[in-house]
């Protein structure tokens, strides 16, 4: 297991700190943090890979489902 850092994560997803931070917030499937003292928090790497993944499983399930839509309606199989 690899912990990282919010700074370490927030580049990893390819975000600000404080963009990473309202992902946080608004995403009720973020992995939770891990408070490790007083003042510092760290993230488990394979939750986060996991994460990512389901994310782009998730992407891909709808950029199928938004063109087998599109399809249907220009009458085309696809």
């Amino acid at each position: 297991m690899k912990w990282l850092r919010p700074k370490a994560v927030a580049e990893k997803l390819g975000l600000s700190q404080t963009g990473f931070r309202l992902l946080q917030k608004r995403d009720g499937t973020f992995p939770k943090e891990v408070r490790i003292s007083d003042r510092h928090v760290v993230f488990d790497e394979d939750d986060i890979n996991r994460w990512m993944r389901a994310q782009m499983h998730i992407k891909s399930e709808l950029l199928t489902d938004t063109q087998e839509v599109t399809n249907e309606s220009n009458g085309t199989q696809g």
